[in-house]
């Protein structure tokens, strides 16, 4: 599933999805008509792509509304999402190095996306999996702003608040595997748009920021577990020496 709000990122896109083994389905959400034909057009000759769905969004919610609610249908349609987007992060001076890094981690080779399905075909209780996060991002993940949002989505599902989230990894950039059988109860909540605003201007503390680290904290505090793995240069898997939070 990808949701496009950089056209001009859409090569990038599509040179990482070449990398896919399988035969796979394209979700695209994008914000104009003409971006939707442009982005028709683009795919088509992808290597192993059957077929695809490009759907005309709001711009608001960033990459996590089109997941939840565009796409809504496809958290019972199929048993695995790999979620990514076409991330700038233009308040940085390394959001492009950050962008890179995720697309090489997550789709970089064949090798690292076959090794994943097979991990979470073996892995039952397995939901979420994602690469190690960038390291310039590690000392702003955890920021108190998203708080008050996360609280309010675990009563929504009647999970215990706690006083703080630090302990929970969580995929920063939302670009990560999901088994999507884990997470259509979230999904069933019925989330609209006017919950997130438009907030794409907000660097943190919305609802989409914490979304993006409540998918971790359900997963956990719903009893399954949530996998961050590391791959060395050339992209050697090492399942091994991946981190299990449960």
């Amino acid at each position: 599933m990808l949701h496009i709000y950089y056209v001009e990122l859409v090569p990038q896109v599509k040179k990482h999805l070449q990398n896919i083994p399988y035969k796979f389905d394209l979700l695209v959400s994008t914000m104009s008509e003409t971006q939707k034909i442009e982005c028709e057009t683009l795919f088509q000759d992808t290597h192993n792509l059957g077929r695809v769905d490009v759907r005309v969004v709001p711009n608001i919610g960033r990459d996590v509304a089109p997941l939840l609610i565009t796409f809504k249908d496809a958290w019972s349609e199929y048993e695995y999402i790999c979620h990514i987007h076409t991330k700038r992060s233009p308040h940085t001076p390394w959001g492009d190095m950050w962008r890179a890094f995720i697309y090489e981690k997550l789709l970089g080779d064949p090798q690292i996306i076959r090794e994943t399905l097979e991990y979470l075909e073996r892995d039952e209780e397995c939901a979420l999996l994602f690469p190690e996060n960038f390291p310039a991002i590690k000392g702003h993940m955890h920021n108190k702003k998203n708080t008050p949002e996360i609280k309010r989505l675990l009563e929504r599902v009647n999970y215990t608040k706690e006083k703080s989230y630090r302990g929970y990894d969580f995929a920063a950039g939302t670009m990560q595997w999901f088994k999507t059988k884990h997470f259509r109860e979230l999904v069933a909540l019925e989330f609209e748009h006017k919950e997130f605003k438009n907030s794409n201007s907000d660097l943190d503390g919305t609802l989409a920021h914490a979304l993006e680290r409540f998918f971790s904290i359900y997963a956990q505090k719903s009893g399954h577990r949530v996998l961050s793995y590391y791959s060395e240069s050339r992209n050697r898997y090492l399942l091994s020496d991946s981190k299990y939070y449960s």
